[in-house]
């Protein structure tokens, strides 16, 4: 309660109007004297000062110092002082009569079950925050002076002053028979939330509702209100229950705004969420606001919800792909016909069972980048173009099988991403042949969870995709550094066995749609006509993109040196610094270790120059300076 750093080191206590000067006034047994009326003016108490209010008080009191000569000095200093939200009155203390009501017999049960684990916090630590409040309880004023609540159940008798407490109304003094009068005093506003959990499903009454709906599973609250609320209702629940009211407590993060104060509508710092759904839509708003949440408190990012409308186009785009393209008349039915079927279900089945531990475990901006990763980089970026190659193809066979994969697929999809943007979902859901024909639910709302399906899982075919897919992204990585223009079709020979070779063999025509280059040779050892090539390396793998009638191998050659001397100059930079016992001396650790950094960068370029200048020009790099040889 004192700061013994500030100030004079003499404390002025006055128990009647201040908290901290109440619990140092019952500590010492000092008395409580009221100097400020409810009118806000000086009581009798106040002497020559009574009648003046607060402010008057205080210059009042100010000059009578300066006349008696007491006066010192004035000067400014930080001080918390409570003032009224709405008009900014600074708000002062008072003592006054109320009702309060005991906790500690209340308190002890509702303890007992988070330490149980009946009631759990998501995350954890607010289970501490929660306990540490609990086990130091006070009695609770639940007595407010306002126009509107639950009045309390109290009556005075006008005779005899006899206090009635009761669920019905008596008629009359119970002590004298004299008229009674009920208590102005309503019910503190979070006594009355306590009791919503069953209050509001018929109790006292036994309705069918109160035995579905309690206890039920989750409470999604805020922090501040932990102690105001939730262990109320946990209170309040074993009291009249028997039983608490929920299982899980998940406190979510604080949205602030994107400078990190809080969002107000006094500071101006708010964002109006209908003001973000008319500009991006409500999917996209409430993907991004769950993409960008986590377990601490969070920056608002319009980036974010820029990033769902993205998202949202690619799902509904991907989805056109699907229903416009697909055969109407195939069964949605799964056909592992290729590797990359095989892959896509295995993944498939993998992330359905990563979404649903996440949402037990109430990680949704987990959910939101597990599907944001799934969906555009695996799903999108490849299973569908590689589909392509069959959808539109001759073979009526092949396009049925696909077009059976690609409705289970995205049937499952839909249900997967339903939680995080339920409107677009449910659109695109109502299009799927199979719902149309009514062998689905009609909504998504109505449907079920996507079952297990541990069959799919094929670690094989995931390894196999895996190297594919960074062969593909390789070669266009090097075609795009080669500056190849889109209708030039490489050759390239594969140096792979096995799982690995028949992949490739089996995709040959995808691989030349997506990599832009004819495989002309799979084996365990392959080699180019005349050795000039760009490499590119996988797991299992090595692919070589023949150069000859290519690349205008001279104009290579100058940009490989270029970059080559733009590297060595680098490290040569870093190098001398790092040799400068000075600078190792004086300049800050992490300084130094950027500058570590950026030789190693610098040498790691140059070895890779050298490696293509061997590959794609037959000969060995030679630069001048120390990193010539």
């Amino acid at each position: 309660h004192v700061d013994i750093g500030f100030g004079t080191g003499a404390l002025k206590i006055t128990p009647g109007h201040d908290p901290d000067d109440w619990e140092i006034g019952l500590r010492h047994g000092l008395p409580s004297i009221s100097v400020i009326g409810f009118d806000g003016r000086m009581t009798s108490e106040a002497g020559e000062f009574a009648g003046l209010d607060t402010s008057e008080a205080r210059q009042a009191v100010v000059a009578r110092l300066q006349q008696e000569g007491l006066f010192v000095r004035a000067e400014d200093y930080q001080h918390a002082v409570g003032t009224c939200y709405r008009c900014g009155t600074t708000i002062e203390p008072l003592l006054s009569r109320q009702w309060f009501v005991d906790m500690k017999r209340l308190a002890q049960p509702a303890i007992k079950a988070v330490e149980e684990g009946r009631v759990r916090f998501v995350p954890e630590r607010w289970a501490d925050v929660y306990l540490e409040w609990m086990r130091g309880i006070r009695p609770w004023c639940v007595s407010r002076q306002l126009w509107w609540g639950h009045r309390i159940p109290a009556y005075f008798c006008q005779q005899c002053d006899h206090l009635t407490v009761a669920e019905e109304a008596p008629a009359s003094c119970p002590r004298c028979g004299g008229p009674v009068r009920q208590e102005d005093d309503v019910l503190d506003t979070w006594f009355s939330s306590a009791l919503w959990p069953f209050a509001t499903l018929g109790w006292p009454e036994e309705t069918p509702r109160l035995k579905a709906f309690y206890p039920t599973t989750v409470l999604s609250t805020a922090r501040d209100i932990i102690y105001l609320w939730v262990a109320r209702m946990i209170m309040m629940g074993l009291e009249f229950m028997g039983e608490v009211p929920f299982r899980d407590v998940i406190i979510h993060p604080t949205v602030l705004a994107a400078d990190g104060r809080r969002m107000s509508k006094s500071l101006g710092t708010g964002v109006d969420p209908l003001e973000l759904i008319e500009t991006y839509g409500a999917d996209a708003t409430r993907f991004g606001l769950i993409y960008m949440s986590s377990v601490q408190d969070i920056r608002f990012s319009s980036e974010r919800i820029e990033m769902g409308r993205n998202f949202v186009n690619k799902v509904w785009n991907a989805s056109r792909l699907v229903l416009q393209g697909a055969q109407p008349q195939a069964e949605p039915q799964v056909h592992l016909s290729t590797v990359a079927d095989r892959w896509i279900f295995s993944r498939l089945e993998t992330v359905r069972s990563e979404v649903e531990s996440l949402l037990e475990a109430y990680e949704f901006h987990e959910v939101a980048r597990l599907l944001y990763r799934f969906l555009w980089n695996e799903l999108c970026d490849w299973y569908l173009e590689v589909a392509k190659i069959r959808l539109y193809g001759e073979d009526e066979d092949a396009r049925l099988e696909v077009s059976g994969n690609l409705f289970t697929i995205l049937e499952q999809v839909m249900m997967l991403l339903h939680p995080l943007m339920p409107f677009v979902t449910e659109e695109i859901y109502s299009y799927l042949p199979q719902v149309r024909a009514g062998r689905r639910p009609a909504s998504l709302f109505d449907a079920r969870y996507p079952e297990a399906r541990p069959e799919w899982l094929d670690p094989e075919a995931e390894a196999v995709m895996e190297t594919f897919m960074a062969v593909v992204g390789g070669l266009r990585s090097t075609r795009e550094e080669l500056g190849l223009d889109r209708d030039l079709v490489g050759k390239v020979r594969l140096q792979a066995s096995g799982a690995v070779a028949s992949a490739f063999l089996e995709l040959k025509q995808e691989f030349r749609q997506l990599a832009g280059c004819e495989l002309a040779e799979v084996g365990a050892l392959v080699s180019s006509s005349d050795g000039r090539v760009a490499s590119v390396l996988a797991p299992g793998a090595k692919a070589l993109l023949e150069l000859e009638g290519l690349v205008d191998l001279e104009r290579e050659r100058e940009r490989l040196q270029n970059k080559a001397r733009k590297a060595q100059a680098e490290a040569e930079r870093a190098r001398a610094k790092l040799s400068n016992a000075g600078f190792l001396a004086k300049a800050p650790e992490v300084v130094v270790a950027e500058e570590r950094k950026r030789l190693s960068q610098a040498e790691a370029v140059l070895e890779e120059v050298r490696k293509q200048y061997r590959e794609r020009l037959g000969e060995e790099l030679v630069l001048p300076g120390k990193e010539g040889a």
